[in-house]
């Protein structure tokens, strides 16, 4: 039988209350959310924070259940304290609250997971937030309601189907009526869905109207092949009234030797949700543009960190525009948006992009799987396995100090994947000067690191990240939590994984992050 869980629980700034939960810990932060509103009658929706010891016990989003311990503090932060909230569960499907300590899970529930609203990190979505897709491609695809007239054929083929086992036949416009609805659900979370995701909406189709069954292997190859040619034709609908994710990769606005349909389709490659929105209503790239250069004083204010977080929000759109059709240098891009290149800016640029946190993902996940990464390093030989035993020293005597234990393990990861760590964070002395400058412009991207000449680990004078040259970051905390924001500013600048370290980013992405972790090499 589970041990009884005991918890405190933040329920209002002057409501302490106390949670037995006789069950012991619920499986997921569904069961634990429908907990806590038995328990205390609440029907508001909210988020739940958890103390993080790592940060000081300041209060963090919970990503896992392992979050959580008997006797922590929790805290509830209200939905409707959030100014977003509320049209954005009108304009998109909810996200599913269903986490377990999968990264795929945490990805899904991204949304749900922004910092509070009174943290410096908070991110801000533009005014009009019908611009901006709120969830990432759901675990299960959720058929959305037909006309009238169709649901009602349906449910009868149906009734039929299950009576006599007659499958539905439907009228071309019928049929028409179907695809184009199902391709405006799917447009409200990708405009370029791949192949798995166009089969678990036919699957999902036939699960729940099994009258349109086909007579073939799988019951829908011919309602996929329907669906990817209806989500061409509805891109097409979509450019024609000027939907910059699909008028990008129109053939007037490509370059005369690029002006073939299929070359250098502009479309997300490492799960962006908002790869290219729409600007916020009422705007124009001259108004956004106009609060471009107002960044450029506000930025250089002592008290204009909130209207910097919110004018970055405001012009998310057009930052991602100009990223994406005029792929600028890092040096070009930095001078128009200095404010970008700021932590807790990176962080935001990246939840806007994907609608998943960055740091405290990337952070929380790379704990989880510490102890089943050190178990595979030990396990690996030859050369690579004498490399590893350096870094599996350090991350055993590093237990009381987690920046430099994560170092470790983000060091070995590259090492076991068949990369070189020092492709990863390059090492200088601080007695180089400019032999570092001229270093880091013979690499494309990458993290340096300033050592002190005591040489102890985890002490450095400066820690930094740069891209073709320029150095676009510095005065970071830590390698690790430059690991995390490198990833931030590819996502940022729209940037190719290095060949070098494609199998890292790919494993960050994908396995750590959980972003587009269905498709792995």
């Amino acid at each position: 039988m589970a041990e009884q869980l005991k918890l405190r629980v933040i329920v209002a700034d002057d409501d302490f209350r106390r949670l037995d939960v006789p069950s012991g810990m619920p499986r997921t932060l569904t069961d634990l959310q429908s907990t806590i509103c038995q328990a205390f009658g609440i029907e508001r929706d909210f988020r739940i924070q958890f103390m993080d010891p790592d940060f000081n016990n300041e209060f963090m989003n919970i990503t896992s259940m392992q979050d959580i311990q008997d006797r922590s503090t929790i805290k509830l932060v209200y939905m409707a304290n959030l100014d977003t909230s509320a049209s954005l569960s009108k304009q998109y499907p909810t996200c599913s609250l269903d986490s377990s300590a999968s990264p795929e899970s945490i990805q899904r529930n991204s949304s749900l997971s922004s910092s509070s609203s009174n943290s410096d990190s908070t991110i801000i979505l533009p005014q009009s937030d019908s611009e901006l897709r709120s969830c990432a491609w759901p675990r299960e695809f959720t058929i959305p309601r037909f006309s009238f007239n169709v649901e009602v054929q349906l449910q009868r083929g149906n009734e039929t189907f299950r009576e006599t086992g007659t499958r539905l036949k439907i009228t071309p416009g019928v049929k028409s009526d179907i695809l184009e609805t199902l391709a405006e659900a799917i447009f409200q979370f990708t405009a370029y869905p791949q192949n798995y995701q166009i089969d678990e909406v036919a699957g999902a189709l036939i699960k729940k109207f099994p009258c349109l069954r086909e007579p073939s292997a799988t019951g829908y190859y011919g309602w996929m092949i329907s669906l990817k040619y209806k989500m061409a034709n509805y891109r097409t609908k979509m450019r024609n009234i000027g939907c910059p994710e699909v008028t990008i990769n129109a053939l007037k606005n490509k370059s005369s030797d690029d002006c073939l349909p299929a070359k250098n389709v502009k479309k997300p490659k490492k799960a962006e949700v908002n790869f290219c929105p729409l600007h916020p209503a009422g705007e124009t790239d001259d108004s956004l543009e106009n609060i471009r250069v107002e960044l450029l004083t506000d930025i250089r204010r002592r008290n204009g960190a909130s209207d910097v977080r919110q004018k970055m929000s405001r012009t998310f759109s057009y930052r991602r525009q100009e990223v994406v059709q005029g792929s600028p240098t890092a040096g070009e891009f930095k001078a128009r948006w200095p404010a970008l290149f700021q932590i807790n800016e990176v962080n935001a640029e990246f939840q806007r992009i994907t609608t998943l946190q960055l740091e405290t993902t990337f952070a929380a996940q790379l704990d989880r799987i510490t102890p089943q990464l050190m178990t595979v390093f030990q396990k690996k030989g030859g050369v690579s396995g004498q490399k590893l035993a350096h870094h599996l020293q350090i991350m055993q005597e590093a237990e009381s100090d987690v920046k430099v234990k994560r170092e470790a393990v983000l060091r070995a990861l590259c090492l076991y994947l068949g990369e070189e760590d020092g492709s990863l964070i390059r090492e200088y002395l601080d007695i180089e000067g400019d032999d570092i400058q001229r270093g880091l412009k013979k690499h494309t991207m990458g993290i340096y690191v300033i050592n002190k000449e005591d040489g102890q680990n985890g002490h450095y004078d400066d820690i930094g990240i740069f891209v073709e040259g320029e150095i676009v970051m510095d005065n970071i905390g830590s390698p690790a939590q430059a690991c995390a924001l490198m990833l931030g500013v590819i996502y940022a600048l729209n940037l190719a994984y290095p060949k070098e370290l494609r199998h890292y980013y790919e494993f960050i992405q994908k396995v750590l992050m959980g972003l587009d972790g269905e498709k792995l090499s």
